[in-house]
């Protein structure tokens, strides 16, 4: 009967947790453009190179591929 109660206590916990947590989330503003997840190989020095370039800023590495990609590809049409 304990083990039952001890039960029945931790539920009624666990969704009081859980309403508080839903109500106290707000909307996020959303992203001018949304990003999607995608999968890339690179060389294992590119990603060395990432990494101390992560350890360095404290920059996500998405950040930093995202920023390399977009200046390449405003150079390459500044180009043509």
């Amino acid at each position: 009967m304990a083990k039952a109660r001890l039960g029945a206590v931790t539920e009624k916990w666990i969704n009081g947790k859980t309403e508080k947590r839903q109500a106290v989330k707000t909307e996020k503003p959303k992203d001018v453009s949304e990003k999607t997840k995608l999968t890339i190989y690179v060389s294992k020095n590119t990603i060395k190179t990432l990494w101390h370039n992560r350890a360095e800023t404290g920059k996500p590495i998405s950040h930093t591929v995202e920023r390399l990609v977009t200046e390449g590809l405003e150079q390459s049409k500044e180009k043509k």
